[in-house]
């Protein structure tokens, strides 16, 4: 019977013991598949679920230029990239790239077509012409590749040229700034659509903003800058140093849509930020606003939100407004709130106006009196 218990005894502990062991095993047998997993270990007989590759348009500044700059260093004339197309794999990226050709004696220009295959790791390239019946094609442009790699050489190394969030509002502030200048069309075309008809009435209204404002688009200079991604487009909110408001929104490098100002279209995101505001607050912004309207000729905005009574009283058209403006405020305003009051809904604020931010500029006294309506609408006035 003691014989009998105990070989009970040993069997329990075996069956503990094997037990133990198994389940140590499967754990070990798990870690060693997600060691296996990390690594991109993939079981035999096991089908593949691979990443799908699609050509999309290249909304990274960094690889546009450096594309760009790739094409621009191996053809020889001068190259400008327009539009650019990606293909991006494991580690072969194929671009298709449209621009253009400037003789620069000549000035004339041509279209030009190239497919440009990037080895991600050796840093190499090849670069293929193409002609545009292919490249109109794109969709049968088989930009996938049997190259697994790219032998880099002494004329094949690929340079990537970093393009910071900074460096890409200055790219864009300068792009569009000589577009105004010197293709004022292609520049009105670019124009968001909503906001063009809304803030432009027509194309010559458009011209005769680019003529009123030519000096500070020919000096514009970065001065604050923000960038926000969505799935849809990159957003580049730039400001001047003459406190000019560009708002860029691009669905690829070159693809994209600008506002020249903040105010004639107010977004969500600003009327939720507004609602936040005190009512003291949110006079101080409008009057910061309707001194934007003036420094930028925008008088017909301006016009708009001069209170009913103060423009029956002292401008009943808007180009005695215009005239006015144009002869007792400074050509460009820097606007100073010494003090602000209230008289009931009326918000009252003492303003120095300055002609420029050196000693040598002139000044100016001006009261402003803000009532603010429903939304982020307001009526304005001011000592006339």
């Amino acid at each position: 019977m003691k014989y009998k218990k105990i070989i009970v005894m040993l069997i329990i502990v075996l069956i503990i013991i094997c037990t133990i062991v198994l389940v140590l095993i499967k754990i070990l047998e798990k870690k060693d598949d997600e060691n296996k997993e990390e690594l991109g270990y993939v079981p035999e007989n096991t089908e593949l679920l691979k990443k799908e590759y699609k050509i999309e348009k290249l909304r990274n500044l960094t690889d546009f230029f450096s594309v760009e700059t790739c094409i621009q260093n191996n053809i020889d004339s001068t190259f400008e990239a327009k539009d650019m197309n990606v293909l991006e794999s494991e580690r072969i990226y194929s671009y298709s790239v449209y621009g253009m050709i400037k003789n620069t004696e000549t000035g004339e220009t041509a279209d030009k077509y190239f497919i440009v295959r990037v080895d991600t790791v050796a840093l190499a390239f090849e670069l293929q012409e193409l002609n545009s019946e292919e490249y109109n094609n794109i969709d049968e442009i088989d930009l996938t590749t049997d190259l697994k790699e790219i032998t880099q050489t002494e004329n094949n190394k690929f340079e990537y040229t970093r393009i910071s969030n900074e460096k890409a509002c200055r790219i864009y502030l300068q792009m569009y700034t000589e577009l105004l200048l010197s293709d004022p069309e292609t520049a009105y075309g670019m124009l968001e659509e909503q906001y063009k008809q809304e803030r432009f009435s027509s194309y010559e209204n458009f011209l005769e903003y680019i003529e009123e404002n030519k000096t500070y688009f020919e000096n514009a200079v970065l001065s604050e800058y923000l960038v926000n991604y969505s799935e849809e487009y990159t957003e580049f909110m730039i400001v001047d140093t003459y406190n000019n408001n560009y708002l860029v929104r691009a669905k690829s490098v070159m693809d994209y849509t600008i506002q020249l100002d903040s105010y004639t279209i107010k977004d969500e995101e600003y009327q939720e930020e507004y609602s936040k505001l005190s009512d003291l607050e949110k006079a101080s912004i409008n009057i910061d606003i309707f001194i934007r309207m003036l420094n930028t000729k925008d008088y017909s905005h301006a016009y708009e939100v001069l209170s009913d009574g103060f423009k029956s009283n002292y401008f009943p058209t808007e180009e005695q407004f215009k005239n006015y403006v144009k002869e007792k405020f400074f050509d460009y305003n820097i606007a100073t709130i010494n003090r602000n009051t209230n008289e009931g809904e009326i918000y009252i604020y003492d303003v120095n106006l300055r002609s420029g931010a050196g000693s040598a500029a002139e000044t100016l006294e001006k009261t402003f009196n803000v009532s603010l309506e429903e939304g982020t609408d307001f009526k304005i006035s001011f000592n006339v």
